[in-house]
């Protein structure tokens, strides 16, 4: 068994996300988590989101909009957990060509939701790097729903999501 520690400076979470006509981009990063191999599989682990480092990127909500949203979705107003951490935590690995479907937990706000993410993943012995896609869709309605209540009264007009998507790289070293 070899335990990888993540590295946020290196990992990247973007997220893309269409809300009635608008169209959102943003990034947030990876605070901590841990891998677990083995005999050269990825096995079980968890990363922690740190929800307070969420950037709105690209949108087409002019600057000022922008601004309200991004402080609107770090607020108390959203998240119960003090210190505004996502969890996604791995329940199993399936084979998928050359690829892997990581079926997960995501874990926030006291509600979990399971998510598989579709990935690459490459491990030796001094690094673990994985790219993956999550793309929330009707079999996520409750995490949808709660999306939407999370941007309820930020946009006008029509504020059901249609479409949310997450991208990571996630970068993690031999654990200490």
């Amino acid at each position: 068994m070899k335990v990888y520690t993540v590295n946020p400076e290196k990992s990247k979470i973007k997220w893309k996300s269409q809300i009635g006509d608008l169209h959102i981009d943003g990034e947030m990063s990876a605070r901590d988590g841990s891998l677990v191999s083995e005999l050269g599989e990825l096995v079980e682990g968890q990363v922690n989101i740190d929800l307070d480092s969420i950037k709105i990127v690209d949108s087409s909500l002019d600057k000022k909009n922008q601004e309200k949203l991004r402080e609107h979705l770090r607020s108390a107003d959203i998240f119960k957990d003090q210190d505004k951490l996502v969890e996604y935590k791995i329940q199993s690995i399936v084979p998928n060509g050359d690829q892997i479907t990581i079926k997960g937990m995501l874990n926030f706000n006291n509600l979990a939701f399971g998510m598989d993410m579709n990935a690459e993943v490459q491990l030796t012995d001094q690094k673990f790097t994985a790219h993956g896609h999550i793309q929330a869709s009707k079999s996520n309605l409750v995490f949808l729903e709660q999306l939407e209540q999370m941007f309820e009264g930020q946009i006008k007009g029509d504020q059901s999501i249609k479409t949310f998507e997450v991208e990571c790289d996630i970068v993690a070293e031999p654990g200490k």
